[in-house]
């Protein structure tokens, strides 16, 4: 097996949760705008992506764990790249489980912690694809 398939699935897989994250700046602008038809345009964008927020956050997390199982499969070695991406997927596990009971039962406290495990997250990865 190539190493470039293990990098690929990572590389989709960041790209994907770039765009999920995308719409928490969607929202932000949306709510910074000035100009009205500017807001009305940037809200039929964000209800269309919302439609697919979760489809994708579940396709992340499909290409994710493939990607961990090609790594545990080519190459494993127990490095601080190695624990920043268990602490990814950890809090990526998390993060759908929030945004699964938040579309169920949503509020201000659960939207508050599903957008910080989002951020952590990120963290997280920028640490696993910088380390």
């Amino acid at each position: 097996m190539n190493y470039n398939v293990v990098m690929l699935s990572g590389v989709f897989a960041l790209l994907l949760f770039f765009c999920n994250i995308s719409i928490y700046f969607l929202f932000l602008s949306i709510r910074k705008c000035k100009k009205r038809s500017l807001q009305i345009f940037l809200a039929k964008l964000a209800r269309k992506w919302m439609r697919i927020h979760q489809p994708v956050a579940y396709l992340i997390f499909t290409v994710i764990l493939i990607h961990f199982l090609l790594t545990l499969m080519h190459h494993y070695q127990f490095t601080s790249k190695t624990i920043a991406g268990l602490l990814a997927a950890i809090i990526l596990v998390i993060l759908l489980i929030s945004g699964f009971i938040r579309q169920r039962r949503a509020n201000k406290k659960r939207k508050l912690f599903h957008r910080t495990m989002a951020f952590l997250c990120l963290f997280f990865i920028m640490i696993h694809v910088l380390v």
